[in-house]
């Protein structure tokens, strides 16, 4: 960034001006991406709960052994 003055010193106006620059383009990504964030949490969210109990349900048969008790 240069000054118009010609010294090396930064202005409050052009400091505002380049952060509501970079707002602007954040904010506008942000809008684009909404629509399809729900979705993907909710898809995200289900494959791990599901990724968990298979580990657990598999860990737990792992674990627990099978007795067979016959009479005679």
């Amino acid at each position: 960034m240069s000054s118009k003055d010609g010294n090396n010193e930064v202005t409050k106006a052009q400091l505002t001006d380049a952060f509501r620059s970079l707002s602007g383009g954040a904010s506008r990504i942000s809008k684009a991406a909404a629509p399809a964030s729900p979705s993907m949490v909710a898809i995200a969210v289900a494959v791990s709960v599901g990724a968990i109990f298979v580990v657990g349900y598999l860990r737990g048969r792992r674990r627990s052994s099978i007795i067979e008790i016959k009479r005679l």
